[in-house]
């Protein structure tokens, strides 16, 4: 090592020896000279491109974002000795792992941060946790930048984690908690499966739709209903083989950094990848205590991706289906619970009642009344979103009095008899004179 990479460049030695008000000074001068992978991420391609210029990095002229990004990191973090990193921990079936960008969706780049084997298997860091700590700049021959040193791992401390029980092995108990919305008051769809499919934390719901661009558009918004009934409630929703006018909606009415998508150019890995870390990450949460909610479009897309991720095993189903196809899928939508620690964990599918390929009628057949809820509607083609024609909430009595059941269920009964048209009308009347 040459004399001024010893001068300049930290090691986790040398972090761990340094007293800790002194460790926070240095990593407040990082952020001063801007060696934060989290404040380069919400930089735009523009922004990212004018500061590489301002500080003569070379750069290709067709640089992508994230090779901009890791530029300007390796830059300044080289000139303090260190950067911060911060990211959702993707771990490696090898044995290592990254921290990848939320913002990025969970996709591989220039700018991720080396995690190695070493740490994962000391301090005990799980997929999905999401990590903050000092990283160094790769040196001569590396490709990536490397996290020296682990400060937080899900908002804690690693001292504040000895007590914390892992997701798994907290027990399920019943949930009983109500999961509120607060929807516009012209909203009459989430108003009506506000008051006739009545949610709790903890719930697997279904939402049963024919595949079109309006089902992401639906989850964003209960994505903020519920955050309108609970401020404090953690929300991801995640769509998958999405056209990108669909996600940039999405966008527009859910905050940027709930919605990760995958869109349909990118590969079947691609798309698992995205739900199942997007899944572990909601899990870390709900082990935290948080209130977590995952919102996926849709199964129809998990089951694609399951049926094509992989050459076909030797063995078969009915149909020519892949017999590991859909065992992503059952695990996803079984991980909803509420924790006896206090956390929770809601899923939110949505699903085509009638797909188009074999796999798709076996996902939609396998988890057919599988739900603690559910809400079916004929089209979602309508820009007003038409009302559901049915609901459905299995254990009522844990959320609604006798008397409140018999009444949602003679209302049930007469929208599931009424026209399209019609249904409108009659759910519009029957919320003003409920509330």
């Amino acid at each position: 090592m040459s004399g001024s990479r010893e001068s300049n460049e930290w090691s986790s030695q040398r972090l761990d020896a340094l007293p800790e008000p002194d460790r926070h000074s240095l990593y407040a001068r990082a952020r001063e000279l801007g060696a934060c992978a989290a404040t380069l991420q919400r930089q735009s391609w523009a922004e990212l491109r004018h500061a590489a210029a301002l500080e003569s990095l070379h750069t290709l002229p067709n640089a992508l974002a994230d090779q901009l990004r890791a530029a300007l990191l390796f830059a300044r973090a080289r000139r303090v000795g260190i950067g911060l990193a911060s990211g959702i921990l993707d771990v490696s079936p090898d044995g290592f792992g990254f921290l990848r960008s939320q913002c990025a969706n969970f996709a591989a780049g220039a700018d991720d941060v080396y995690v190695s084997g070493g740490q994962l298997a000391h301090l005990g860091l799980r997929h999905g946790s999401f990590v903050e700590g000092p990283l160094r700049p790769p040196r001569e021959g590396e490709q990536f930048a490397s996290l020296l040193r682990v400060e937080h791992v899900d908002g804690l401390r690693l001292r504040d984690r000895q007590s914390r029980i892992p997701f798994e092995q907290q027990a399920p108990v019943l949930p009983t908690q109500p999961l509120l919305l607060a929807p516009a008051v012209d909203d009459l769809a989430l108003r009506m499966i506000a008051r006739l499919s009545p949610w709790a934390h903890g719930h697997r719901v279904l939402v049963w739709a024919p595949e079109q661009t309006a089902r992401a558009l639906l989850l964003a918004r209960m994505g903020t209903a519920m955050r309108g009934a609970d401020s404090a409630i953690a929300i991801t929703l995640c769509l998958l083989d999405a056209e990108p006018l669909a996600v940039d909606r999405a966008r527009s009415i859910l905050r940027t950094d709930d919605v990760l998508a995958a869109t349909y150019d990118e590969a079947p890995s691609r798309q698992l990848q995205t739900a199942e870390l997007a899944l572990a990450a909601a899990e870390r949460r709900a082990e935290c205590g948080a209130r977590s909610v995952l919102l996926i479009d849709s199964m129809d897309a998990l089951a694609r991706a399951g049926q094509r991720e992989k050459p076909r095993p030797g063995r078969l189903g009915p149909h020519d289906i892949a017999t590991h196809a859909l065992q992503r899928q059952k695990r996803m939508f079984a991980a909803a619970r509420q924790l006896d620690g206090g956390g929770s964990l809601t899923t939110v599918f949505t699903m085509s009642p009638t797909g188009d390929l074999p796999i798709e009628r076996e996902a939609a057949s396998m988890f057919r009344n599988k739900g603690n809820a559910a809400v079916a509607f004929d089209t979602l083609a309508d820009g007003e979103l038409p009302c559901p024609r049915q609901t459905r909430t299995r254990s009522e009595d844990l959320l609604l009095h006798r008397t409140e059941r018999e009444e949602q269920d003679r209302m049930r009964t007469r929208i599931a008899a009424t026209e399209d048209g019609e249904r409108r009308r009659v759910v519009a009347e029957w919320l003003e004179a409920h509330g």
